[in-house]
C-alpha cells in the first residue's frame, strides 16, 4: 500500500490517504464505545451540552465535504446502535433523511408512550433497508395483543420486503424479515404487579414468536 504523492502547491489532504486508512479514521471518530446520550429537540438535534463527548466532536467530520460524508455516514449509522427514548424520534429520522435511515443497522425504541408517535416512527423505519435488529421496549407492547403489534410493524415489513425484492439478493429471504424484531421483557404486568424474571423472559419470547408468525403469514398471503 502506497500513499499518493501530494501536490506540493496545495499540501497534503485527508482525501489523499488510502481508503482503508480513511475508514479506520471514521471508525475511530464515529463508532461509540459506550453510551452517548443525544438530545432530540423539536427543531434541532444536538448532543447534551453538559456532556460534550468525543463522538459529538467526531461527527463534525461529516460536514467537511460531500465525499467525506458519503464515506463516513455508513460508519456512523451502520456501526452504532441507536436507542430512542423520546417521542421526538420521528423528527430525528426526518432530519437525517431517508438515505441515512437506510444505513441504520440496529435500533431500540424505549419509553415512547405515544402510540401515534410510535406508529409514525416505525413507518419511517421502513426505509431502513439495512436493518438487522429492531428492539421494542417494554412499555410499547402487551403480551395479550400480538396482533396489534404485528399490525403496527406491518408497514415497515412491507417496505423492507419491497426493498429486498428490488435488490434481488438471493441470500435474503422474505421470511427472514420478521426475525429482526425483538421485545424487551416486561417488568410489570398490566395490573402493575412485578413479574418473576423467568415469566417475564418467557412472555417476551412467546410474544415475539406470535408477532413473527403473524408477519410471516401476511408475507406469504401477499397482503
Amino acid at each position: 500500500m502506497q500513499l499518493s504523492r501530494p501536490d506540493s502547491h496545495r499540501g497534503f489532504r485527508f482525501l489523499d490517504l488510502p481508503a482503508e486508512i480513511r475508514l479506520n479514521v471514521y471508525s475511530f471518530l464515529l463508532v461509540c464505545q459506550s453510551k452517548c446520550p443525544v438530545a432530540i429537540y423539536y427543531n434541532s438535534c444536538r448532543s447534551h451540552t453538559s456532556r460534550i463527548t468525543g463522538l459529538s466532536r467526531g461527527i463534525a467530520i461529516l460536514r467537511a465535504c460531500k465525499l467525506i460524508y458519503e464515506e463516513a455516514a455508513p460508519v456512523l449509522y451502520g456501526s452504532n446502535k441507536f436507542v430512542f427514548c423520546s417521542i421526538f424520534f420521528p423528527i430525528f429520522l426526518a432530519q437525517i433523511g431517508i438515505k441515512s435511515v437506510s444505513l441504520l443497522h440496529e435500533v431500540e425504541l424505549n419509553c415512547i408512550v405515544d402510540q401515534g408517535c410510535f406508529d409514525r416512527g416505525v413507518r419511517m423505519l421502513g426505509s431502513a433497508v439495512s436493518m438487522n435488529k429492531l428492539t421494542v421496549g417494554n412499555g410499547l407492547w402487551s403480551p395479550e395483543r400480538p396482533r396489534l403489534m404485528a399490525s403496527t410493524l406491518w408497514p415497515m415489513v412491507k417496505s423492507l420486503d419491497a426493498a429486498r425484492k428490488s435488490k434481488s439478493d438471493p441470500t435474503q429471504k422474505r421470511n427472514d424479515i420478521p426475525e429482526i424484531f425483538g421485545f424487551v421483557q416486561q417488568t410489570f404486568s398490566e395490573d402493575r404487579l412485578r413479574l418473576p424474571k423467568e415469566q417475564a423472559r418467557d412472555d417476551a419470547l412467546e410474544f415475539a414468536s406470535k408477532v413473527r408468525e403473524i408477519l410471516r403469514e401476511n408475507l406469504l398471503m401477499g397482503f
